[in-house]
């Protein structure tokens, strides 16, 4: 059990995921993320939980009405489980809550201090603090616009917005700006405006 959360490592974690990644999205691809990203993990929603493994609708929605992870503890490897038949922006949350457990190695999700590094993490891939500076992202509904979060993501992350920068190391801050670049610039992925200015 965590005493407390580490939100500088939290806050990389995602920065560094989205690194990884290579190709920016102003709504990050959370599902392609688990697809691409994490081998030990895989996406089911709810309705294919039911059907494939017989396990009651009623019994998963008792455990969450979101979403949650199994985690096999022998071999680290998770299904994240998720109901789709909330919002979108509820949907991608949950599942960048759930990536931010995979990459930060949580055995216990039910500790306090996990769960706030993961809200951390999942807020930071999903609303990049140096994409909100570099923008002027300012107000609830501009995260909502420019993100495309639910309102309480948006203003969770406002409220948290000084503490993010704080934590965010220049080097990820530059890569996630970066990002930003190679997209307007037209680049597919990070990895191929690197080349670009190497070659």
């Amino acid at each position: 059990m965590k005493c407390f959360p580490d939100y500088k490592k939290a806050t990389n974690a995602a920065y560094e995921i989205l690194t990884r990644y290579g190709a920016f999205s102003f709504a990050t691809d959370v599902f392609d993320i688990v697809e691409a990203l994490l081998k030990n993990c895989k996406l089911l929603p709810y309705s294919e939980t039911h059907r494939i493994y017989k396990y009651p609708l009623e019994a998963l929605l008792s455990v969450s009405e979101f979403g949650f992870s199994i985690i096999n503890k022998h071999t680290g490897q998770r299904i994240i489980l998720y109901n789709e038949c909330c919002s979108l922006g509820c949907i991608r949350f949950t599942i960048a809550h759930e990536i931010g457990h995979c990459v930060l190695k949580h055995i216990d999700e039910n500790d306090a201090a996990s769960e706030k590094e993961a809200n951390c993490f999942a807020r930071n891939l999903l609303c990049p603090i140096p994409i909100i500076y570099k923008l002027g992202v300012e107000t609830i509904q501009d995260y909502i616009d420019v993100f495309e979060v639910t309102a309480q993501m948006a203003a969770t992350s406002l409220n948290h917005q000084e503490s993010d920068k704080c934590y965010t190391t220049q080097e990820n801050w530059v890569s996630i700006l970066d990002m930003l670049n190679a997209y307007k610039m037209g680049f597919p992925t990070l990895g191929a405006y690197y080349q670009f200015w190497v070659s």
